[in-house]
Protein backbone atom coordinates (compact mmCIF):
# COMPACT_ATOMS: atom_id res chain seq x y z
CA UNK A 1 0.00 0.00 0.00
CA UNK A 2 1.20 3.51 -0.79
CA UNK A 3 1.81 6.12 1.88
CA UNK A 4 1.09 9.55 0.41
CA UNK A 5 3.78 12.17 0.64
CA UNK A 6 1.58 15.25 1.02
CA UNK A 7 3.10 18.58 -0.02
CA UNK A 8 3.41 20.81 3.02
CA UNK A 9 2.36 23.90 1.14
CA UNK A 10 -1.06 22.33 0.47
CA UNK A 11 -1.68 21.02 3.97
CA UNK A 12 -4.16 23.82 4.57
CA UNK A 13 -6.48 22.28 1.94
CA UNK A 14 -7.18 19.18 4.00
CA UNK A 15 -9.62 20.89 6.33
CA UNK A 16 -11.87 21.73 3.38
CA UNK A 17 -12.28 18.34 1.77
CA UNK A 18 -15.52 17.10 3.28
CA UNK A 19 -18.71 18.21 4.98
CA UNK A 20 -19.11 21.74 6.30
CA UNK A 21 -15.52 22.94 6.07
CA UNK A 22 -15.17 26.68 5.52
CA UNK A 23 -13.11 28.21 2.69
CA UNK A 24 -10.55 30.75 3.85
CA UNK A 25 -10.09 33.83 1.70
CA UNK A 26 -6.55 34.59 0.63
CA UNK A 27 -5.18 37.76 -0.92
CA UNK A 28 -1.97 38.54 -2.69
CA UNK A 29 -0.76 42.13 -3.03
CA UNK A 30 0.07 41.80 -6.71
CA UNK A 31 -2.97 39.69 -7.55
CA UNK A 32 -5.94 40.75 -5.39
CA UNK A 33 -8.93 38.48 -5.29
CA UNK A 34 -12.50 39.58 -5.90
CA UNK A 35 -14.29 41.11 -2.95
CA UNK A 36 -17.08 38.59 -3.43
CA UNK A 37 -16.63 35.72 -0.98
CA UNK A 38 -15.64 32.30 -2.26
CA UNK A 39 -17.86 29.24 -2.20
CA UNK A 40 -17.71 27.01 0.87
CA UNK A 41 -19.48 23.91 -0.46
CA UNK A 42 -19.63 21.68 -3.53
CA UNK A 43 -22.81 20.26 -5.04
CA UNK A 44 -22.39 17.18 -7.25
CA UNK A 45 -24.88 16.24 -9.97
CA UNK A 46 -24.30 13.07 -12.02
CA UNK A 47 -26.43 12.27 -15.06
CA UNK A 48 -26.44 10.58 -18.49
CA UNK A 49 -26.60 12.56 -21.74
CA UNK A 50 -27.80 11.33 -25.11
CA UNK A 51 -26.66 14.62 -26.66
CA UNK A 52 -23.03 14.34 -25.60
CA UNK A 53 -22.85 10.61 -26.21
CA UNK A 54 -24.07 11.23 -29.76
CA UNK A 55 -21.40 13.90 -30.31
CA UNK A 56 -18.74 11.57 -28.93
CA UNK A 57 -19.98 8.74 -31.17
CA UNK A 58 -19.00 10.87 -34.18
CA UNK A 59 -15.36 9.94 -33.46
CA UNK A 60 -16.10 6.23 -33.67
CA UNK A 61 -18.48 6.40 -36.63
CA UNK A 62 -15.89 8.23 -38.74
CA UNK A 63 -13.96 4.96 -38.73
CA UNK A 64 -11.00 6.54 -36.93
CA UNK A 65 -8.74 3.63 -35.84
CA UNK A 66 -7.84 5.53 -32.66
CA UNK A 67 -11.44 5.05 -31.44
CA UNK A 68 -12.24 1.73 -33.08
CA UNK A 69 -9.91 -0.02 -30.64
CA UNK A 70 -12.47 0.94 -27.96
CA UNK A 71 -15.68 0.61 -29.99
CA UNK A 72 -15.20 -1.97 -32.75
CA UNK A 73 -18.33 -3.94 -31.81
CA UNK A 74 -20.45 -0.77 -31.65
CA UNK A 75 -19.09 0.37 -35.00
CA UNK A 76 -19.90 -3.01 -36.53
CA UNK A 77 -23.45 -2.77 -35.19
CA UNK A 78 -24.16 0.85 -36.23
CA UNK A 79 -22.02 1.68 -39.27
CA UNK A 80 -23.68 -0.81 -41.66
CA UNK A 81 -26.95 1.11 -41.19
CA UNK A 82 -25.40 4.26 -42.71
CA UNK A 83 -25.53 5.07 -46.41
CA UNK A 84 -22.26 5.79 -48.28
CA UNK A 85 -23.07 9.52 -48.34
CA UNK A 86 -23.82 9.54 -44.61
CA UNK A 87 -20.48 7.83 -43.94
CA UNK A 88 -18.80 10.53 -46.03
CA UNK A 89 -20.27 13.21 -43.75
CA UNK A 90 -18.82 11.53 -40.65
CA UNK A 91 -15.44 11.31 -42.38
CA UNK A 92 -15.66 14.96 -43.48
CA UNK A 93 -16.15 16.07 -39.85
CA UNK A 94 -13.00 14.17 -38.84
CA UNK A 95 -11.05 15.51 -41.81
CA UNK A 96 -11.82 19.15 -40.95
CA UNK A 97 -11.45 19.02 -37.16
CA UNK A 98 -8.82 16.35 -36.58
CA UNK A 99 -6.83 15.85 -39.78
CA UNK A 100 -6.69 19.47 -40.89
CA UNK A 101 -6.85 21.42 -37.62
CA UNK A 102 -5.44 18.86 -35.14
CA UNK A 103 -8.48 18.99 -32.87
CA UNK A 104 -10.66 16.34 -31.25
CA UNK A 105 -14.09 16.00 -32.85
CA UNK A 106 -16.00 15.15 -29.67
CA UNK A 107 -14.23 17.76 -27.54
CA UNK A 108 -14.56 20.63 -30.02
CA UNK A 109 -18.22 20.02 -30.82
CA UNK A 110 -19.31 19.23 -27.26
CA UNK A 111 -17.75 22.46 -26.02
CA UNK A 112 -19.42 24.64 -28.65
CA UNK A 113 -22.83 22.98 -28.42
CA UNK A 114 -22.78 22.98 -24.62
CA UNK A 115 -24.06 26.57 -24.77
CA UNK A 116 -27.34 25.17 -26.13
CA UNK A 117 -30.13 23.61 -24.05
CA UNK A 118 -31.76 20.23 -24.61
CA UNK A 119 -30.50 16.66 -24.67
CA UNK A 120 -32.20 15.08 -27.68
CA UNK A 121 -30.95 14.71 -31.25
CA UNK A 122 -33.69 17.10 -32.35
CA UNK A 123 -32.34 19.67 -29.87
CA UNK A 124 -28.95 19.50 -31.59
CA UNK A 125 -30.57 20.05 -34.99
CA UNK A 126 -32.63 22.99 -33.71
CA UNK A 127 -29.44 24.59 -32.33
CA UNK A 128 -27.50 23.99 -35.55
CA UNK A 129 -30.23 25.81 -37.46
CA UNK A 130 -29.33 29.03 -35.57
CA UNK A 131 -25.52 29.38 -35.71
CA UNK A 132 -25.56 33.10 -34.89
CA UNK A 133 -27.25 32.35 -31.56
CA UNK A 134 -24.60 29.72 -30.83
CA UNK A 135 -21.92 32.31 -31.57
CA UNK A 136 -23.48 34.89 -29.27
CA UNK A 137 -23.78 32.45 -26.38
CA UNK A 138 -20.25 31.14 -26.89
CA UNK A 139 -18.85 34.68 -26.95
CA UNK A 140 -20.18 35.12 -23.41
CA UNK A 141 -17.84 32.33 -22.21
CA UNK A 142 -14.01 32.15 -21.98
CA UNK A 143 -13.96 29.57 -24.80
CA UNK A 144 -14.81 31.54 -27.92
CA UNK A 145 -12.24 32.05 -30.64
CA UNK A 146 -12.84 33.14 -34.21
CA UNK A 147 -10.70 30.36 -35.79
CA UNK A 148 -12.51 27.64 -33.84
CA UNK A 149 -15.91 29.01 -34.69
CA UNK A 150 -14.91 29.33 -38.34
CA UNK A 151 -13.96 25.64 -38.22
CA UNK A 152 -17.36 24.88 -36.67
CA UNK A 153 -19.11 26.66 -39.52
CA UNK A 154 -17.17 24.54 -42.03
CA UNK A 155 -18.23 21.40 -40.19
CA UNK A 156 -21.85 22.50 -39.65
CA UNK A 157 -23.39 21.14 -42.91
CA UNK A 158 -21.74 17.76 -42.37
CA UNK A 159 -22.73 17.76 -38.71
CA UNK A 160 -26.37 18.42 -39.58
CA UNK A 161 -26.25 15.51 -42.03
CA UNK A 162 -24.56 13.25 -39.43
CA UNK A 163 -27.12 14.00 -36.71
CA UNK A 164 -29.94 13.39 -39.17
CA UNK A 165 -28.27 10.08 -40.02
CA UNK A 166 -28.15 9.14 -36.33
CA UNK A 167 -31.87 9.88 -36.11
CA UNK A 168 -32.58 7.80 -39.22
CA UNK A 169 -30.72 4.71 -37.98
CA UNK A 170 -32.32 4.91 -34.52
CA UNK A 171 -29.21 5.88 -32.56
CA UNK A 172 -31.35 7.15 -29.68
CA UNK A 173 -33.22 3.81 -29.39
CA UNK A 174 -29.93 1.92 -29.64
CA UNK A 175 -28.47 4.15 -26.89
CA UNK A 176 -31.47 3.53 -24.64
CA UNK A 177 -31.17 -0.20 -25.22
CA UNK A 178 -27.40 -0.65 -24.87
CA UNK A 179 -26.09 2.31 -22.87
CA UNK A 180 -28.56 4.06 -20.59
CA UNK A 181 -28.99 1.21 -18.09
CA UNK A 182 -25.21 0.97 -17.60
CA UNK A 183 -25.02 4.67 -16.82
CA UNK A 184 -27.97 4.65 -14.41
CA UNK A 185 -26.46 1.73 -12.49
CA UNK A 186 -23.11 3.50 -12.20
CA UNK A 187 -24.74 6.79 -11.15
CA UNK A 188 -26.28 5.25 -8.05
CA UNK A 189 -22.80 4.39 -6.74
CA UNK A 190 -20.82 7.36 -8.05
CA UNK A 191 -22.99 10.18 -6.72
CA UNK A 192 -22.48 9.35 -3.00
CA UNK A 193 -18.78 8.66 -3.57
CA UNK A 194 -18.22 12.11 -5.06
CA UNK A 195 -20.35 13.80 -2.40
CA UNK A 196 -17.57 13.08 0.12
CA UNK A 197 -15.32 15.67 -1.55
CA UNK A 198 -15.70 19.43 -1.22
CA UNK A 199 -13.43 20.51 -4.04
CA UNK A 200 -14.78 23.88 -5.27
CA UNK A 201 -13.34 25.97 -2.38
CA UNK A 202 -9.93 24.37 -2.98
CA UNK A 203 -10.02 25.15 -6.69
CA UNK A 204 -11.06 28.74 -6.07
CA UNK A 205 -8.18 29.16 -3.62
CA UNK A 206 -5.51 28.15 -6.13
CA UNK A 207 -7.13 29.86 -9.12
CA UNK A 208 -7.57 33.11 -7.21
CA UNK A 209 -11.17 33.71 -8.23
CA UNK A 210 -14.71 32.50 -7.66
CA UNK A 211 -16.00 29.82 -10.05
CA UNK A 212 -19.32 30.59 -11.74
CA UNK A 213 -21.08 27.95 -9.64
CA UNK A 214 -20.39 25.44 -6.87
CA UNK A 215 -22.57 22.88 -8.66
CA UNK A 216 -20.44 20.42 -10.62
CA UNK A 217 -22.35 18.61 -13.35
CA UNK A 218 -20.82 15.27 -14.32
CA UNK A 219 -22.13 13.69 -17.53
CA UNK A 220 -21.49 9.94 -17.61
CA UNK A 221 -21.03 8.79 -21.19
CA UNK A 222 -20.33 5.57 -23.07
CA UNK A 223 -18.84 6.69 -26.41
CA UNK A 224 -16.17 8.70 -24.68
CA UNK A 225 -12.91 6.84 -24.20
CA UNK A 226 -10.12 7.75 -23.73
CA UNK A 227 -10.76 11.42 -22.97
CA UNK A 228 -11.78 13.83 -20.22
CA UNK A 229 -13.59 16.88 -21.61
CA UNK A 230 -14.53 20.23 -20.10
CA UNK A 231 -17.55 22.04 -21.48
CA UNK A 232 -18.94 25.46 -20.60
CA UNK A 233 -19.77 26.24 -17.00
CA UNK A 234 -18.82 23.91 -14.16
CA UNK A 235 -19.58 20.83 -16.23
CA UNK A 236 -17.51 18.03 -17.68
CA UNK A 237 -17.81 14.72 -19.50
CA UNK A 238 -16.42 11.41 -18.28
CA UNK A 239 -16.71 7.70 -19.08
CA UNK A 240 -19.15 5.38 -17.34
CA UNK A 241 -16.42 2.84 -16.59
CA UNK A 242 -13.98 5.23 -14.93
CA UNK A 243 -13.58 4.50 -11.19
CA UNK A 244 -14.52 7.23 -8.72
CA UNK A 245 -10.93 8.33 -8.12
CA UNK A 246 -10.49 8.92 -11.86
CA UNK A 247 -13.76 10.87 -12.02
CA UNK A 248 -12.57 12.94 -9.06
CA UNK A 249 -9.28 13.55 -10.87
CA UNK A 250 -11.35 14.64 -13.91
CA UNK A 251 -13.45 16.99 -11.79
CA UNK A 252 -10.47 18.60 -10.11
CA UNK A 253 -8.74 18.90 -13.47
CA UNK A 254 -11.52 20.08 -15.77
CA UNK A 255 -12.91 22.74 -13.43
CA UNK A 256 -9.51 24.48 -13.44
CA UNK A 257 -9.52 25.12 -17.20
CA UNK A 258 -8.37 27.77 -17.86
CA UNK A 259 -5.97 28.21 -14.91
CA UNK A 260 -5.12 31.76 -15.98
CA UNK A 261 -6.21 34.40 -18.47
CA UNK A 262 -4.14 35.10 -21.56
CA UNK A 263 -5.71 38.56 -21.55
CA UNK A 264 -3.24 39.29 -18.74
CA UNK A 265 -0.12 40.63 -20.55
CA UNK A 266 2.26 39.16 -17.95
CA UNK A 267 0.72 35.71 -18.26
CA UNK A 268 0.85 35.83 -22.06
CA UNK A 269 4.49 36.93 -21.88
CA UNK A 270 5.27 34.03 -19.54
CA UNK A 271 3.57 31.51 -21.84
CA UNK A 272 5.33 32.90 -24.92
CA UNK A 273 8.71 32.72 -23.17
CA UNK A 274 8.34 28.93 -23.03
CA UNK A 275 7.90 28.73 -26.80
CA UNK A 276 11.68 29.02 -27.16
CA UNK A 277 12.41 25.97 -25.00
CA UNK A 278 13.61 23.09 -27.25
CA UNK A 279 12.92 20.40 -24.62
CA UNK A 280 9.28 21.46 -24.29
CA UNK A 281 8.77 22.19 -28.00
CA UNK A 282 9.97 18.71 -28.92
CA UNK A 283 6.97 17.32 -27.01
CA UNK A 284 4.60 19.95 -28.41
CA UNK A 285 5.59 19.16 -32.00
CA UNK A 286 6.08 15.40 -31.86
CA UNK A 287 3.37 13.89 -29.63
CA UNK A 288 0.48 11.77 -30.91
CA UNK A 289 -2.02 14.35 -32.26
CA UNK A 290 -4.96 12.09 -31.35
CA UNK A 291 -4.40 13.08 -27.71
CA UNK A 292 -5.11 16.72 -28.57
CA UNK A 293 -3.12 19.71 -27.26
CA UNK A 294 -1.77 20.35 -30.74
CA UNK A 295 -1.54 24.10 -30.33
CA UNK A 296 1.26 25.49 -28.17
CA UNK A 297 -1.02 27.55 -25.91
CA UNK A 298 -3.31 24.57 -25.34
CA UNK A 299 -0.37 22.30 -24.53
CA UNK A 300 0.98 24.72 -21.91
CA UNK A 301 -2.47 25.23 -20.37
CA UNK A 302 -3.02 21.47 -20.11
CA UNK A 303 0.32 20.93 -18.38
CA UNK A 304 -0.40 23.69 -15.88
CA UNK A 305 -3.75 22.11 -15.02
CA UNK A 306 -2.22 18.63 -14.77
CA UNK A 307 0.32 19.85 -12.23
CA UNK A 308 -2.44 21.44 -10.17
CA UNK A 309 -4.61 18.34 -10.48
CA UNK A 310 -1.94 15.97 -9.23
CA UNK A 311 -0.97 18.19 -6.31
CA UNK A 312 -4.53 18.84 -5.19
CA UNK A 313 -5.74 15.25 -5.49
CA UNK A 314 -2.79 14.09 -3.42
CA UNK A 315 -3.67 16.65 -0.79
CA UNK A 316 -7.12 15.01 -0.77
CA UNK A 317 -5.60 11.67 0.08
CA UNK A 318 -5.79 9.93 -3.32
CA UNK A 319 -3.02 7.36 -3.41
CA UNK A 320 -1.38 7.90 -6.77
CA UNK A 321 2.03 6.80 -7.95
CA UNK A 322 3.10 10.04 -9.60
CA UNK A 323 5.57 8.38 -11.92
CA UNK A 324 3.04 5.86 -13.19
CA UNK A 325 0.51 8.67 -13.60
CA UNK A 326 2.74 10.65 -15.97
CA UNK A 327 4.21 7.58 -17.63
CA UNK A 328 0.81 6.57 -19.02
CA UNK A 329 -0.73 10.05 -19.33
CA UNK A 330 -0.85 10.81 -23.08
CA UNK A 331 2.30 8.73 -23.67
CA UNK A 332 4.46 10.74 -21.27
CA UNK A 333 4.46 14.06 -23.13
CA UNK A 334 3.71 16.38 -20.18
CA UNK A 335 7.23 17.51 -19.24
CA UNK A 336 6.10 21.01 -18.22
CA UNK A 337 3.51 19.50 -15.85
CA UNK A 338 6.21 17.42 -14.17
CA UNK A 339 8.45 20.47 -13.71
CA UNK A 340 5.63 22.57 -12.23
CA UNK A 341 4.66 19.70 -9.95
CA UNK A 342 8.25 19.40 -8.70
CA UNK A 343 8.34 23.13 -7.96
CA UNK A 344 5.04 22.87 -6.06
CA UNK A 345 6.35 19.88 -4.12
CA UNK A 346 9.28 21.96 -2.91
CA UNK A 347 7.20 24.84 -1.61
CA UNK A 348 7.52 27.28 -4.50
CA UNK A 349 3.75 27.77 -4.70
CA UNK A 350 3.05 30.21 -1.90
CA UNK A 351 -0.19 30.09 0.07
CA UNK A 352 -1.10 33.70 -0.66
CA UNK A 353 -0.88 33.74 -4.43
CA UNK A 354 -2.95 32.51 -7.34
CA UNK A 355 -1.64 29.99 -9.83
CA UNK A 356 -1.24 32.68 -12.50
CA UNK A 357 1.07 34.66 -10.19
CA UNK A 358 3.03 31.51 -9.32
CA UNK A 359 3.38 30.59 -13.00
CA UNK A 360 4.61 34.05 -13.98
CA UNK A 361 7.10 34.04 -11.12
CA UNK A 362 8.49 30.62 -12.05
CA UNK A 363 9.09 31.71 -15.65
CA UNK A 364 10.51 35.17 -14.96
CA UNK A 365 12.88 33.99 -12.17
CA UNK A 366 14.35 31.24 -14.35
CA UNK A 367 12.78 28.32 -12.46
CA UNK A 368 11.39 27.07 -15.79
CA UNK A 369 14.42 27.80 -17.97
CA UNK A 370 15.47 25.07 -20.40
CA UNK A 371 18.18 23.76 -18.08
CA UNK A 372 15.84 23.76 -15.08
CA UNK A 373 13.03 22.09 -17.03
CA UNK A 374 15.37 19.25 -17.97
CA UNK A 375 16.79 19.07 -14.43
CA UNK A 376 13.34 18.95 -12.79
CA UNK A 377 12.23 16.15 -15.12
CA UNK A 378 15.43 14.21 -14.53
CA UNK A 379 14.97 14.57 -10.79
CA UNK A 380 11.36 13.41 -11.00
CA UNK A 381 12.34 10.19 -12.77
CA UNK A 382 15.47 9.55 -10.69
CA UNK A 383 13.78 7.80 -7.76
CA UNK A 384 14.60 4.06 -7.53
CA UNK A 385 12.22 1.30 -8.60
CA UNK A 386 10.09 3.68 -10.67
CA UNK A 387 8.02 4.79 -7.68
CA UNK A 388 8.45 8.01 -5.71
CA UNK A 389 5.89 7.21 -3.02
CA UNK A 390 7.42 5.41 -0.02
CA UNK A 391 5.82 2.02 0.55
CA UNK A 392 4.65 0.63 3.87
Amino acid sequence: MFQLRKPLVFAFFLSMLCGMAEAQRMRHPSDPWPEKSLHTTTQWVVSPSLKYDALCALDMLSGDPFYLKFYRDDYNRLAPRLTPQEKNDFVAIKRIIKDKNKGIVSADLALILSVEAGDMLDDILIALDKPNEIRERLQATPYYSEPNFSEFMQVRPHLIAAIRALKRIGFDDDWNQHVRSQILARMSHLQPELARYNIVPIQEQVLGHRLPDNRIQVYLLYYFEPHGIKITGTRFLTHVSYPSDIVLHNAVHEMMHPPYSLDDPKTREAVEALRHDPFLMDKVLHHNPSFGYNEFEGFVEEDCVQALEQTLTQSMGLEDDEQEYWRIQDAGMHVLAIALYELMEHGKFLQRESFSTFFQRMVFTGELSNARLIELNRKFWSEPNGARLPRQ
